[in-house]
């Protein structure tokens, strides 16, 4: 899969002195394959998750590289070897530094469009 958007984590944003800043969980979990370690966290990124973004990963059989708004953010070094889904979910992060709940549930998740690729070479 080359640039599938995928809205992976988008809590309220942490605000202090003017910025604005939102952590967007992105990495690979085994899920019962001895081949991947566990490689995934919560990236802070300059970023309003309250607004629409463009969230893409980029698969390969080396690695997988994660970008937001057109802008790689993380590369994990390692790529399952069969087939994968995609996820959207929004999950909150309570005990995180600067992290609260806004408002009460349920929350809404707007997503505008999803879009998967595949290479013309496979």
């Amino acid at each position: 899969m080359s640039e599938a958007e995928n809205s992976t984590y988008v809590p309220a944003p942490v605000t202090k002195a003017g910025y604005v800043a939102t952590a967007v969980g992105m990495g690979v979990h085994p899920f019962g394959d001895p081949a991947i370690t566990d490689e995934f966290a919560a990236e802070v990124l300059p970023i309003d998750g309250r607004e629409f973004h463009v969230y893409a990963a980029e698969w390969t059989p080396d690695r997988v590289t994660f970008f937001v708004d057109g802008r790689q953010v993380k590369t994990v070094r390692q790529s399952p070897d069969y087939p994968m889904q995609l996820m959207l979910r929004i999950y909150e992060f309570p005990d995180a530094e600067g992290a609260e709940r806004v408002g009460p549930y349920p929350k809404e998740f707007v997503v505008d469009y999803v879009r998967g690729y595949r290479p013309l070479t496979g």
